[in-house]
């Protein structure tokens, strides 16, 4: 059950990296203000989803790929959870109270996905 996983995840990494070449603008609106060169953060963070996500389909690459998976995610809970100092000035849902929340949540999901994709069961 744990392939279908490492699998699944990796193809959900590498669909994610192709839209941080195709669409950076969208992406780069999730990098907190403060943080220097968005532009460049989205490409290699990118760059960094695509290289997990081929790590995921290899056995001998893969509890690698899957740990530093949760690490990446793990940081994203952090960004997204950034977000919450500017709930009240939010203007698309996405940034509200509730769409915050749902990021957070998923990206810690996310986390046990990767760590589940790596590790086994």
């Amino acid at each position: 059950m744990h392939l279908i996983a490492s699998v699944t995840l990796g193809g959900f990494l590498i669909l994610a990296s192709i839209l941080h070449v195709a669409a950076p603008a969208r992406i780069q609106t999730l990098v907190p203000q403060w943080w220097p060169a968005p532009r460049a953060t989205v490409y290699l963070s990118g760059l960094v989803e695509l290289l997990l996500g081929i790590g995921l389909f290899f056995d001998a690459t893969r509890v690698t790929a899957g740990v530093l998976t949760a690490v990446l995610f793990a940081g994203y809970v952090g960004v997204h959870a950034d977000d919450l100092r500017h709930v009240r000035t939010a203007s698309r849902w996405f940034d509200s109270l509730p769409g915050v929340l749902l990021r957070v949540l998923a990206n810690v999901a996310y986390v046990g996905w990767a760590l589940y994709a790596g590790l086994g069961g």
